[in-house]
This record gives C-alpha cells, structure tokens and sequence, in this order.
C-alpha cells in the first residue's frame, strides 16, 4: 500500500513526465492487486480471491487488450488494415 501510494504521487508530481499508458495501468493494477493480497504477514491457508476483485482484473486484462488492438486498428497503417498481415507478428513478440 505504502509503494503503491509513493508511485500515486510520483505520477501526479511528475506530470506529463508520467502520463504514458504503462503508469496508468500500473497503478490500476497495483490498487486492485491489492485486494487480492492476504493481508496477514504469514497466511495459515490460500484463501480464494475476492470475487470482485478477480472480475475487476479480468475486466481490466479486457480492456488492455481491447485498446490495444482497436489503437492498431484504426491507426490507418495498411499492415494492420484491411489484410491484418502484421496480426501474426504481433502476436508472436508482443511481450504480454
């Protein structure tokens, strides 16, 4: 929680500096990944997710991934649109 909220304010001090889609979702990520961390320092048993929690990750893998390829999409690059030749290569070396 602590690093969570030192990232918070060097995204919000830095300014344009920290305005890129990475921060962004890293911080997204990080508050909800916080809700699925014990909260105990040494957990006796795995407890299952919050149901809520897990959805709202899934939710935000979805829109990554939704954005990510209508940003492609609709960047008029030929390769990308109408023949989608570059999809393949896309998917072989994109680093998610």
């Amino acid at each position: 929680l602590v690093c969570w909220a030192i990232y918070l304010s060097l995204c919000v001090a830095g300014g344009v500096f920290y305005q890129f889609q990475w921060d962004i979702l890293l911080l997204e990520t990080g508050f909800l990944a916080l809700f699925l961390a014990s909260w105990r320092m040494r957990p006796t048993s795995v407890a299952n997710p919050n149901p809520l929690a897990r959805f709202l990750l899934l939710w935000l893998l979805l829109r990554l991934m939704v954005s990510s390829g209508l940003a492609k999409l609709t960047s008029g690059d030929p390769t990308w649109w109408p023949d989608l030749s570059a999809l393949s290569f896309h998917f072989f070396t994109q680093p998610l």
